[in-house]
């Protein structure tokens, strides 16, 4: 399970998710799973229909419980971002999601500041965003990999532990 949670907007680049999904449509073991909602839920929705993917599962936004059992369930989370967005900028939800011990997949602009993060942290992977081929190696890479998917998550945890506080 490769999963994103969040908003479905037009700064997520969720199309390069798709386009990955689409080249790994023969790939029956692995499935997308897109929470959320947002003003790209549509054309999300008709593009999937579109192609015929069926490997991505779109489901509604997730309560705080069932989003950490989402993520808990994930073999990988993604932390996307479309390829014109060049601001220094670190989601929220990667801190999230090293938090739950879940190795991230980040597809970025490098100009983001994602990039040093994830290499810093080691707690997955960077592809540039908009490439779909590199996104979906990579997610081949973190399933044939499963030792190496699993220290990325718990380097992530830890690096979460050791840099980041709970909000009280």
């Amino acid at each position: 399970i490769v999963s994103f949670a969040g908003t479905f907007g037009y700064a997520q680049g969720l199309e390069t998710v798709l386009s990955a999904a689409e080249v790994l449509r023969d790939r029956r073991n692995i499935v997308f799973v897109l929470a959320g909602d947002g003003v790209m839920r549509q054309p999300l929705e008709e593009r999937i229909k579109a192609l015929g993917l069926g490997n991505v599962r779109l489901v509604p936004t997730q309560e705080d419980a069932d989003y950490v059992g989402l993520l808990h369930a994930s073999d990988a989370c993604l932390v996307t971002l479309d390829q014109r967005l060049r601001t220094p900028v670190v989601p929220g939800k990667l801190q999230m999601l090293m938090a739950a011990g879940r190795p991230v997949i980040c597809s970025a602009n490098p100009a983001t500041g994602l990039r040093p993060l994830i290499e810093r942290s080691n707690c997955g992977l960077f592809v540039n965003a908009g490439d779909a081929d590199a996104l979906a190696t990579a997610i081949v890479h973190l399933h044939d990999d499963r030792p190496s998917a699993e220290r990325m998550g718990l380097r992530g945890r830890s690096y979460a532990e050791a840099h980041y506080q709970k909000a009280a």
